[in-house]
């Protein structure tokens, strides 16, 4: 092999190394995206007429040996409101959810004037890590009209140990429209319509 042709092969040997190296990389960090831990608000989307209500789940996906959450989100509290979820005590809370177990909620409190909902539960031994599901269940009513996102201000979820576990979140947006319904008419027994004489 000539000296041209061996300089030629080494050059295309190291090019196609560190394509292929790149390539792995590149895939890594695809899989480690698409992989990793979902905090997120669902239904993702959501449109009400004004004093209706709905439930927006607290979720967790792709994820396993969860023990601990806390959650701090944010409203627009002149448009919504959050509705209590557990009337037998004192202020306006959320429900808890599945995951993690609340063996023990640290914090479930609602501000309706600022607009603020935080939430922390733990599980206890012998209680096993959790997969995912729900963390917990809002209920919100439009008091207001317009976009009105409920979203998060800061999150952590915790493993057995008390180690952070790495994640993404994804917040709601939430629109209080006015009613498209059109009212129909009532006409009672022995009412007269009126009559109009062109």
């Amino acid at each position: 092999m000539s000296e041209r042709k061996r300089l030629s092969y080494l050059l295309f040997s190291i090019f196609a190394g560190l394509l292929l190296a790149g390539m792995i990389a590149v895939g890594a960090a695809f899989q480690a995206e698409a992989g990793e831990a979902q905090l997120w608000l669902d239904p993702a989307v959501t449109t009400l007429g004004p004093g209706e209500r709905t439930s927006i789940v607290i979720r967790m996906d792709n994820i396993t040996n969860v023990y601990g959450v806390e959650v701090h989100l944010g409203f627009d509290a002149g448009i919504l409101q959050v509705v209590d979820a557990l009337t037998a005590t004192p202020g306006v809370e959320i429900s808890p959810g599945a995951c993690p177990q609340p063996d023990f909620v640290i914090l479930n409190t609602t501000d309706n004037l600022s607009g603020t909902i935080d939430y922390a539960a733990t599980q206890l031994n012998p209680t096993p890590a959790c997969a995912g599901g729900g963390v917990a269940v809002i209920t919100v009513q439009c008091v207001g009209l317009g976009d009105a996102a409920l979203f998060f201000d800061a999150a952590t979820i915790a493993d057995p140990d008390g180690m952070p576990i790495t994640h993404t979140t994804q917040n709601t947006a939430l629109t209080c429209g006015p009613s498209t319904s059109t009212p129909t008419p009532t006409v009672l027994p022995g009412a007269y319509l009126p009559v109009i004489i062109r």
